[in-house]
């Protein structure tokens, strides 16, 4: 095992059924040496099953990922962006690519943007939340956009006031709550507003309705009576079936709850979990220290709001981690240049380490992936058969 410090505080037993995925660190930018994007699926050992490398072909530049997505088929939607395009193709940036359960390319295509978020849908396709939140967008199959929710759509049809007629929409969340049946929720840009609203598989909006009562929607989860699960602007609140909300829970908002000299911006969500009678969230905050690690902190709530446990890791700076589907936690780091030690960066290239901790913090397994690679950029649990990592390679 590499230097690494697990904290471990209160011990959460239960397995979570509901599983929601977030992306990882932060993107990579720069004019170095170009680079393309390597994507990696390992089973639930860490044994890697195949790897496929992403180049635009146009030369020069580098590639970046934005997110990642499980197939229903097995595979990957991957969606990433082309940084200085040459001139040849200057509009030839936002792609996505589907990639099947074997790691060969089922299609791969050019998008007017990129996607934050990608939902898989039954047919094969996905549904899509673009880089800034502006629109909702059906991809087919085929990767074939099929039809499209803009800002407008939806500030049209939210019951509004005259004051607030301007009032325009940002997505963050598509859920499924039925067959071919979806909620997408975000926040307004008017101070604690937010809203969902209900669509069905041919994109058209069967329900909309506006909450004013300091509900930030960053993700959301459907619960057995109705109600839902809502994480965003650093809080969790459990809502009843009539949009009321029962409880609120703050994670590492107020300045008295943060780590000793932690940055601004954070927590960062890498994710939560949900079953009938559980609610745990991950987050991350970067103290502005030289430690080089990360504080991540799940929290495990009882449907009336208790707090059921808490367990506190450090990992290493600006490396992903992600819930597993078994309870338990996974990051990816690289090998640093200095020999021992994790690092989020290689100058020249390194092995991968994926580290599974249980459900407690307690290191399980260190499994080394066959590098050179320069960064990691997220890891994803994918259902209960493993992960996926994206990552930058030199081109």
């Amino acid at each position: 095992m590499k230097q690494l410090m697990i904290l471990t505080n209160i011990v959460p037993a239960a397995l979570l059924a509901a599983l929601v995925l977030t992306a990882g660190c932060a993107y990579h930018f720069g004019n170095e040496d170009a680079q393309d994007i390597a994507v990696i699926r390992v089973d639930a050992s860490g044994a890697e099953m195949w790897r496929h490398t992403i180049d635009s072909g146009f030369g020069g530049g580098f590639e970046a990922i934005l997110s990642v997505a499980p197939t229903p088929e097995g595979g990957v939607f991957v969606s990433h962006y082309y940084l200085y395009p040459p001139s040849s193709h200057p509009d030839k940036i936002h792609w996505t690519t589907c990639i099947g359960a074997d790691g060969s390319v089922v299609w791969d295509r050019n998008f007017s943007s990129n996607f934050k978020l990608m939902t898989p849908t039954p047919d094969g396709g996905f549904i899509g939340i673009t880089e800034f939140g502006s629109s909702v967008v059906r991809v087919g199959p085929d990767g074939s956009p099929v039809w499209t929710i803009n800002q407008t759509t939806i500030a049209d049809i939210l019951p509004k006031s005259r004051k607030d007629r301007y009032n325009t929409p940002q997505f963050n969340a598509v859920v499924p709550v039925g067959p071919d049946r979806y909620v997408i929720a975000g926040n307004l840009w008017v101070s604690s507003w937010s809203f969902m609203a209900t669509i069905d598989g041919s994109g058209e909006i069967t329900e909309a309705k506006k909450f004013t009562d300091h509900l930030s929607i960053g993700n959301l989860a459907p619960m057995p009576d109705g109600g839902w699960v809502v994480v965003g602007g650093g809080q969790v609140s459990r809502l009843r079936p009539n949009d009321k909300v029962r409880w609120t829970k703050t994670f590492w908002q107020a300045p008295d709850d943060l780590p000793e000299n932690a940055t601004v911006g954070g927590p960062w969500v890498r994710g939560f979990q949900v079953n009938e009678e559980e609610i745990r969230v991950l987050s991350v905050v970067s103290p502005e220290t030289a430690s080089g690690v990360d504080e991540a902190v799940a929290v495990t709530y009882g449907d009336d709001g208790t707090v059921l446990g808490e367990v506190h890791m450090e990992v290493p700076r600006s490396c992903p981690i992600t819930l597993a589907a078994d309870g338990g936690y996974a990051f990816a780091a690289l090998e640093s240049d200095e020999p021992g030690t994790y690092g989020p960066l290689s100058s020249e290239g390194s092995d991968i380490h994926i580290v599974k901790m249980d459900a407690d913090g307690n290191p399980e397994w260190d499994r080394t992936v066959r590098g050179p690679v320069i960064r990691i950029e997220t890891i994803s649990a994918v259902g209960n058969g493993g992960y996926v990592l994206g990552t930058d390679v030199r081109r």
